[in-house]
Parts: structure tokens; C-alpha cells; sequence
């Protein structure tokens, strides 16, 4: 991701940048505690065992909260036309408050409070580095220093550290600490997943929550994942925030939490430290929505829309625009694997011309399980793929990364169609570029198979067709070479996906027919082979732009015919 400093949601306002109104009164001052979500004291930050260090501790509380409180006056005293006001105050003074800081770590180096705002008042005021090497030498706690340090390398750009570091955070926080941390998960999920979230125990949270940043993860041909570290970042500023809040009497509550954790930091927080009205970046949601995370190896490509409405999530990382990637993916029975095949076209998409171009195909199944990894040498204007995988269900992430011009992805879910009782199966369908090589192709099938090797070249890169495309449809046969009958029943069907609820009623209710666009039937002879490859010359018909299914379907003439679909986008000539 680079060195560059990052610009995210999780930029770290908690310093001086309470509620602006009136001063809270003066409370005794010690925050070896936490203010909890509704406003009770949880146990949290350990100060280290020296004789003096309640005097140590306190006097340097009371010049941050003299900081704080010189800021909000400040605010209050502001000229309406000058916004930079405040802005001279906070730079002005945030470095002495740096320097009073470290010069009480000095006399208590363990000390968990002070440790945590030596790294965030660096961080706020930008002198990154210097708060990458403070949480290094952090002599506080260790899940406290780790997560320090995740916040600062973080907020610096360095997304592999960041990702180590909280790593590291999670796996030293106290037991009662990291469920509470993992319970503000809750806040960015909707629907059953958000209910089985939010009943499950510690233990369980734990497994989904690992679950939900496996779903979450922007780029999994990365060795780490920016979404979560987004989100560990805003939980230690919301740490900082509520200690600082915790100096003038106030309290942090659920709400608040639940806004700085879904959306990151609001308006007024930018508008105050910058002296500018500067919006919320809109960024991505990463969060899957509820049907999506109940079953990712059934969701379609636009069921991961990045761009949605950002009620539960907004997110801005390095990667500003993340373009959907078109491709094809299908699986083809080989034993007891199956043989992928992943065509993505780039020659036209906005990455085509990118200095350098990072591609890849990454299978991953629920953690812990490891992924397959496949990056894709060649062509940048073409990316395909074709190996060998154990047979199972996978959620499958077709990435391009071209930084800093962008990305691209493409993720879903992908499983072998099932098997007769009498073993008989298909393949998915791929949809093929038509020209004369697959003419003389189609020509001498009757005297052999077509094999899958010999169309490799022709699938196309996409699931966005133009109505009236002339294109070719390959599948597999698995199982015809036991079967008794000497032919089969074979059709091919174009078909609405997403039917209106009024013409479901209407074909309910027997006033309307069904939605098939076009259909095709015929008797296909039956040879020898175990594998059996079919090529079919189509043209797509003229229709409304919209999502169709593309349909094959086999029958024996016994039982249930074997159907196999692709979900295919058809636009305007």
C-alpha cells in the first residue's frame, strides 16, 4: 500500500475534539479505567507500580485537559469568518502537550495511559514515523503497545505491519477485553447475521467476527486486509477518545460507538481540526450484506455490490476506485477435482492501461482454512486461468490491482453442479466468442467430442453481452457412457432472472406465461465417452437490458431433468 500517509475514515480525532458546548465540571482525574459503552467503568489500562506514579499520572491529565479545554475556548470564542482559529491553538500547543507526555514516560515508561497518547498525539498531528517507533518502544501492556502500533503503521500506510500488529493486539488482549471489542462488530452487520452475532457467546464471536473479516477483506491476493486494521484503528481512537472524554466528565455510549465504527469520524470532527467543511469520503462497503454472509457460495457477482448504500459501512482506503471486473467462471468434473477455468477480458476495461498490472484468482473456503492462490502471468488484456482443485464449494476473488491507478474485483460463490441418482451431471456453460474456428469446429463434432481444451481460447472474458451477439454455448456430459437410453433429451433456455413481483403474480394467478425469452430443443445421441463436450452456435436475443439465465438442460427421459444455468447481463445494442 505504500508509504504514503493514509487519508482514511480512521483518521484519529479524538484529541480536543470532544462535543463542542458547555465544559463539563471537574471530576477527580485517574484513568487507569475506561468509560464503558453506556457510560459504566470497565476495567482497562494498568499504570505502572512506582511510588510517585499517581502524581506523575495525574499532573500530565491535567495539562491534556487544560489542552482540551484551551481548545474548545477556542472554538467558542472563534471568528465566524475565520475557521483556521481553532486550528493555530491546536498547533500551537499539541507539541508541548507531545513533549509534557513524553517527559512523564520518562518517569513511568509502563504506563498504559501514557503510552497510548504519546502515539495518538503524534499521530494527529502527523509525525508518523516518530509514532511508529514510540509504539516500538512501548513498554505498556502488550496488547496495548501492539495495538498501538497497528494504529500508527496503519495510519502511515504500511498495511502488512498494521495487519501483523493487531495480530498480535488480538491475540494478547484479555479475554473480556477482545469480546468486548468484537461485540461493536455487531453494528456493521444487517439482518440474521446481525442476530447470530449478537447472541453468540465470547467464544463464538470470536469465529464469526474471523468469519466476517474473511467476507470483509477488500483484496485477498493480499498478505493482509486493510478493512479489518480500518476497523481496529477506529476502535483504539475510540480507546483514546473516551480516556480524554473520561478528563472533562463526559462519557462515551453506544451511539457514538456505533457511528464512529460503521461510518468513521463525522463532519465536525474534520470541520474543527481543518478549518474546513470537509465531507465524509463516500468510500466502499466491504461488509457484505445479510444474504451474502449467510451464504457466500451462492452469491452472484452484483450481490457484493462495493458501491451500495453506505448505512452500515463507510470506508475509504488506498485503492480510491474499485472497478467490477468482468469474467467468466465455470467447473468442469475431473475425477474427484474439478478443473476451473477463469477468462477475464481487460482490453477494454478502465486498468488496460496500467504500467503494471498485479492479477489473480484466489479460492478460499471458511477460515481457517488456507486459500489457493493463483497469480496469472500474460497478456494484460487477457486473464485466464485453468488448473486443478480438490472438489469443494469455494468463494472465488477475481483481482486486478493497479496501484495507484485503481482495482478491480469480481467475487463469488462457485460449487459443481450436482448428480443424478443415476449418475448423470453437467458442467457450468461458458458463452464463446463465434468466428471460423469454432465453425470448422462445430463441423466435425459429430465425428469427435469437443473437447474443453479446444475452446479454451474462445470463452469470454465477461457476463455482460450485447443482445443480437452471435455466441457460442460449450458444456460437459458427465455419466451418458452407463446410461441404457441411446439418446437424450437436450434444450437450451433464455430466461428473465430478476421477475417482477407483479408478472410472478400474473404467471401465479395464470394470466401471464412463463418467462422464457427463447428456447431451443433437440435429441442428442449419446457416445462412449465419460466426458462428453457439446458446442452450440446461439444468437442472444433482442431484449430489455437486464440479468437472464441461460439455462442446459439434459433428461434421460427418467426422473428429473439435470439443469445447469448461467446468470448473464444483456445490454442494448
Amino acid at each position: 500500500m505504500g508509504p504514503a500517509v493514509r487519508r482514511s475514515t480512521a483518521m484519529v480525532v479524538w484529541l480536543g475534539i470532544l462535543a463542542v458546548g458547555a465544559m463539563s465540571g471537574t471530576r477527580a482525574l485517574h484513568a487507569a479505567h475506561l468509560v464503558g459503552a453506556e457510560g459504566g467503568a470497565a476495567p482497562m489500562l494498568q499504570a505502572a507500580p512506582v511510588a510517585d506514579s499517581t502524581d506523575v499520572l495525574e499532573e500530565v491529565q491535567v495539562r491534556v485537559r487544560d489542552y482540551i479545554r484551551d481548545v474548545r475556548r477556542s472554538w467558542d470564542r472563534r471568528d465566524r469568518f475565520d475557521r483556521y482559529q481553532p486550528m493555530e491553538v491546536v498547533q500551537e500547543e499539541r507539541p508541548k502537550v507531545i513533549q509534557a507526555l513524553d517527559e512523564a514516560a520518562e518517569r513511568l515508561p509502563g504506563d498504559d495511559w501514557i503510552a497510548g497518547h504519546r502515539v495518538g498525539m503524534r499521530v494527529k498531528h502527523e509525525r508518523l514515523d516518530e509514532a511508529v517507533e514510540v509504539a516500538r518502544e512501548c513498554q505498556a501492556s502488550r496488547w496495548w503497545c501492539a495495538a498501538l502500533s497497528g494504529l500508527a503503521h496503519h495510519m502511515r500506510g504500511d498495511s502488512a505491519a498494521a495487519h501483523h500488529a493487531f495480530d498480535d493486539a488480538l491475540e494478547a488482549m484479555p479475554r473480556e477485553r477482545r469480546c468486548e471489542w468484537n461485540e461493536h462488530v455487531r453494528h456493521l452487520l444487517a439482518g440474521g447475521i446481525r442476530s447470530a452475532y449478537g447472541d453468540a457467546d465470547c467464544q463464538e464471536r470470536d469465529r464469526l467476527a474471523e468469519y466476517i473479516w474473511w467476507l470483509a477483506d477488500p483484496f485477498h491476493l493480499l498478505p493482509f486486509n486493510d478493512r479489518r486494521s480500518e476497523h481496529l484503528a477506529r476502535m483504539v481512537g475510540m480507546e483514546l477518545r473516551c480516556q480524554q472524554r473520561a478528563l472533562v466528565g463526559e462519557v462515551c455510549r453506544t451511539p457514538e460507538y456505533f457511528d464512529v465504527v460503521t461510518l468513521g469520524w463525522p463532519d465536525w470532527l474534520w470541520s474543527f481540526e481543518w478549518g474546513d467543511s470537509r465531507p465524509r469520503p463516500l468510500g466502499h462497503r466491504f461488509v457484505p450484506p445479510h444474504g451474502v454472509a449467510m451464504e457466500p457460495f451462492e452469491a452472484e457477482p452484483w450481490d457484493w455490490d462495493l458501491e451500495q448504500e453506505a448505512r452500515f459501512e463507510r470506508v475509504h482506503l488506498d485503492y480510491d476506485l474499485i472497478h467490477p471486473l468482468q469474467q467468466q467462471t465455470a467447473l468442469f468434473r475431473r475425477g474427484d477435482s474439478v478443473r476451473v477455468v477463469v477468462a477475464a477480458d481487460m482490453h477494454r476495461h478502465v486498468l488496460r492501461g496500467a504500467p503494471t498490472l498485479d492479477m489473480g484468482v484466489v479460492f478460499s473456503r471458511e477460515p481457517p482454512a488456507s486459500p489457493v492462490t493463483h497469480r496469472v502471468q500474460g497478456p494484460p488484456e487477457r486473464m485466464l486461468l485453468d488448473t486443478l482443485l480438490p472438489e469443494r464449494e469455494y468463494l472465488v476473488s477475481v483481482e486486478a490491482l493497479a496501484e495507484p491507478s485503481g482495482a478491480a474485483r469480481s467475487r463469488f460463490g462457485v460449487r459443481l453442479p450436482s448428480m443424478s441418482p443415476e449418475g448423470l451431471a453437467l458442467s457450468h456453460p461458458v458463452l464463446l466468442d463465434w468466428g471460423d474456428a469454432l465453425d470448422r469446429l462445430a463441423d466435425r463434432e459429430e465425428a469427435e467430442p469437443v473437447s474443453l481444451d479446444s475452446i479454451l481460447d474462445h470463452i469470454i472474458g465477461s457476463d455482460r453481452f450485447r443482445s443480437g451477439r452471435e455466441v457460442g454455448v460449450f458444456w460437459e456430459m458427465y455419466g451418458l457412457d452407463g446410461l441404457e437410453p441411446e439418446a437424450v433429451e437436450v434444450s437450451i433456455t433464455i430466461r428473465e432472472a430478476d421477475e417482477g413481483r407483479l408478472r410472478r403474480l400474473a404467471r401465479w394467478l395464470g394470466i401471464a406465461g412463463p418467462s422464457q425469452i427463447q428456447s431451443l430443443s433437440w435429441e442428442e445421441a449419446v457416445g462412449a465417452e465419460a466426458i462428453q463436450g457439446r458446442v452450440l452456435r446461439l444468437r442472444l436475443p433482442d431484449v430489455e437490458p437486464g440479468r437472464y439465465l441461460l439455462e442446459v438442460s439434459v433428461s434421460t427421459g427418467d426422473g428429473e431433468p439435470m439443469v445447469v444455468r448461467r446468470q448473464m447481463e444483456i445490454s442494448a445494442l
